[in-house]
């Protein structure tokens, strides 16, 4: 099985050592951060397959976080928690740049399909754009179908 590091920014730890006790019963590995400015630092040191975050933090918040990923990191998904069901900060959470939310108090299985789903699908889009490259060639003509481009002799 494929290790997938996951990053829990939580600043209620009892919360963020259930959420760990979780997922490493579905094998992954935890790093925990209990303030926005902790998390910063342990994103730009590390490479996560997913981070669960939590809006309302000491230091940085999470809003604030999200687009900071975002500027150099459109890839990782981002699964927001918040203790507010307000439309709004759905809304901004998604324009920030987070892929999924969830709002407290939540399922610890419902937490779970969505890390698992969230993880498959970044997956899926890495192989993918693996293949970017790929062509097809006949004779002096390659194809290069993912780029939707052709070349004849080079050109």
């Amino acid at each position: 099985l494929p290790s997938h590091p996951i990053l829990i920014v939580e600043d209620d730890q009892d919360l963020s050592e259930l959420i760990k006790i979780q997922l490493l019963d579905q094998n992954y590995e935890i790093e925990q951060s209990f303030n926005g400015n902790d998390a910063i630092s342990k994103i730009t040191d590390n490479k996560f397959s997913l981070i669960i975050l939590d809006i309302m933090l000491p230091g940085k918040d999470g809003f604030e976080i999200c687009k900071t990923i975002r500027k150099t990191d459109s890839q990782t998904p981002i699964l927001m928690l918040t203790a507010k069901a307000e439309e709004i900060d759905k809304i901004m959470g998604l324009e920030f740049g987070a892929d999924d939310y969830l709002t407290k108090p939540f399922s610890i299985r419902e937490l779970t399909a969505r890390v698992k789903a969230l993880i498959r699908r970044s997956q899926v889009s890495l192989d993918s754009s693996d293949s970017v490259n790929d062509s097809i060639t006949f004779g002096e003509l390659n194809i290069y179908p993912n780029k939707r481009n052709i070349e004849l002799r080079g050109e």
